[in-house]
């Protein structure tokens, strides 16, 4: 939570001024730039700006702590914003939750899934499979 202004400036800065790709056009502007990253490698690192941002901003911290506003500025400029509004109303909703009372909190019909029911079906499965090959190894011998 200390850091989470900082890194949220930091983040949104850098997707705001992604890193460009070398072209080999450009002449010494990009060598002096010190660009050496292809275009594909220029794409996954715009693409993993926009993911953090997009992230950061789900997170409740965004909407108590203010970065929520340098986030958003970033995923609007990067042409994703649906997806930060909607980023952003979900953080603002967990986070008016977590201040809200019992009634308040089972009204948000908030589904979890339980850890222990999806590993006995999973066992059930494992099972069924391991008798299947017990079966057609017994009935190979």
């Amino acid at each position: 939570p200390t850091y989470f202004l900082d890194s949220a400036r930091t983040l949104s800065l850098r997707t705001m001024d992604p890193p460009k790709p070398h072209s080999s056009d450009a002449g010494d502007d990009s060598a002096a730039l010190g660009s050496t990253l292809s275009k594909a490698s220029a794409m996954v690192i715009r693409s993993q700006l926009k993911a953090s941002c997009l992230t950061l901003l789900r997170n409740t911290l965004s909407a108590t702590s203010g970065g929520s506003g340098m986030l958003r500025q970033a995923l609007v400029s990067a042409g994703m914003e649906v997806q930060a509004d909607k980023a952003l109303k979900m953080a603002s909703e967990q986070a008016a939750l977590k201040k809200a009372n019992r009634a308040t909190r089972n009204r948000a019909a908030i589904f979890y899934e339980w850890e222990a029911a999806a590993d006995e079906r999973s066992s059930k499965r494992q099972k069924r499979t391991d008798d299947a090959l017990a079966q057609m190894r017994s009935a190979r011998a």
